[in-house]
């Protein structure tokens, strides 16, 4: 896992799991201006069937995003996965581990 969060996260900022979007053709140029909504963010609890994403990606500059995830992404001991599917961007992949700390 990039990192651990910790299991019922209440702080909104200690849920935050970067995104870098790169062009779907070249997988080089940043992607900009990328609205992701509905089942272009998927999210898998520990192993679960993926789910349409509770919380929201938020654009912040040259390509790179953070998807905020809420509450309820985070209250499952175990591994999460956020699949990004965009038709301008290339697929992108980000395990975390949620843990009680």
């Amino acid at each position: 896992a990039d990192r651990t969060i910790t299991k019922d996260e209440a702080t909104a900022a200690e849920r935050r799991i970067p995104i870098y979007l790169v062009d779907v053709t070249d997988g080089v140029t940043p992607e900009t201006g990328v609205t992701i909504s509905g089942a272009e963010c998927r999210i898998t609890k520990n192993g679960d069937s993926p789910a349409t994403c509770a919380g929201t990606v938020v654009e912040a500059e040259n390509g790179l995003y953070y998807y905020q995830a809420s509450t309820g992404d985070v209250d499952t001991v175990g591994y999460i996965t956020v699949e990004i599917a965009d038709a301008v961007a290339r697929k992108f992949f980000r395990q975390y581990l949620i843990q009680v700390i």
